[in-house]
C-alpha cells in the first residue's frame, strides 16, 4: 500500500561539484521509504528532459527521509551558526560551526549545511564536540 512520505532531495547543476548541491523538500505518494531513491531520480529526469531554452541540466545527489535527516544531522553535533547577513548570490547562507570552524552553505530553505571541501574530513562527525 502506498503512503505519503516527506523527504528531501538533493540536486545540482549537472556537472558541478557536490558542494553547490540544494535541497528540494518533496511529498509524494510512494510505496514506502526504499522507493524514495527511485521517485527522486524520476523527478530529476524528467526535469531534465522538459528543459525550456536556458534551463541547465541537473544531477540526482541524494533522497533522505525527512525524519531521518533529523537523525543524522544530530549525530553530527555540528554547531551551524549564520554567517550571511543576507543570502548570497547563488541562493546559499553561509555557516561555520561554533566548535571546530568549519564552513558550510545552506541553500533555500534546506533542513542542512553542506560542508566546505576543505573540511570534507569532518563531515562525518565534529571533533570539538561540547
Amino acid at each position: 500500500m502506498s503512503k505519503e512520505i516527506k523527504y528531501n532531495l538533493i540536486v545540482k547543476k549537472e556537472g558541478q561539484p557536490n558542494e553547490s548541491a540544494w535541497s528540494e523538500e518533496i511529498i509524494a505518494i510512494v510505496g514506502d521509504v526504499i522507493k524514495i531513491e527511485g521517485h527522486g531520480k524520476s523527478l530529476v529526469s524528467f526535469f531534465n528532459q522538459t528543459l525550456k531554452k536556458g534551463e541547465i541540466k541537473r544531477d540526482f545527489v541524494l533522497a533522505t527521509p525527512i525524519s531521518e535527516y533529523a537523525e543524522i544531522s544530530a549525530k553530527l553535533k555540528h554547531d551551524w551558526q549564520k554567517k550571511s547577513l543576507v543570502t548570497e548570490k547563488g541562493g546559499y547562507d553561509i555557516y561555520k560551526c561554533s566548535n571546530c570552524h568549519a564552513t558550510g552553505k545552506r541553500y533555500g530553505v534546506s533542513a542542512f549545511v553542506i560542508i566546505d571541501y576543505k573540511f570534507k574530513k569532518l563531515e562525518n562527525e565534529c571533533p570539538n564536540t561540547k
